[in-house]
């Protein structure tokens, strides 16, 4: 295991809203971020899912194997969101194993503790955090506005963080 971890160059993390899916990927000291988002907000929740799912499958085949974080979905909210969440969370997560990634799924508490320090930060903290350490450093410049990124650049300095 530890030598597959060690020819891997990329870490990749991800976070999953229902209408969402963000991607950022660390490469050294450089950064880069993806956003999908679904074509129409309106559109059916299974069009919604099955969309997002696309993107995922879409954004794997086209990176070079990498050591993947997935936030797992929430449970506690709406049926409907919990349903959607958790179909394109194992949908992130079946696609990047395809592709040849190692996956990781990861509690929300978790990675908000181990990077922002602390298990209940809020967005503006862990926007702050992921600016100030990641997206800046990373070269990104033209901050996005959606805090899917925010939380997914979050979750890929914790995959770095647990690199051998």
């Amino acid at each position: 295991m530890r030598e597959v971890l060690q020819t891997m160059n990329e870490v990749v993390g991800v976070d999953v809203s229902t209408k969402a899916i963000a991607f950022v990927t660390l490469d050294g000291d450089r950064a880069r971020y993806q956003l999908v988002s679904v074509s129409k907000k309106s559109a059916p929740t299974f069009q919604r899912m099955r969309e997002l799912a696309d993107a995922a499958h879409i954004f794997f085949e086209q990176q070079e194997p990498a050591l993947v974080y997935v936030e797992e979905a929430p449970m506690g909210r709406s049926f409907r969101s919990s349903l959607v969440v958790g179909y394109v969370v194992g949908c992130v997560i079946l696609e990047a194993m395809r592709a040849g990634h190692l996956v990781v799924p990861v509690n929300t508490m978790t990675w908000r503790k181990q990077t922002v320090g602390s298990g209940k930060a809020d967005k503006l903290q862990i926007k702050e955090w992921a600016t100030r350490y990641v997206l800046i450093p990373g070269g990104i410049t033209d901050l996005p506005k959606e805090q899917d990124v925010y939380d997914a650049a979050c979750i890929a300095a914790f995959a770095r963080k647990n690199l051998p």
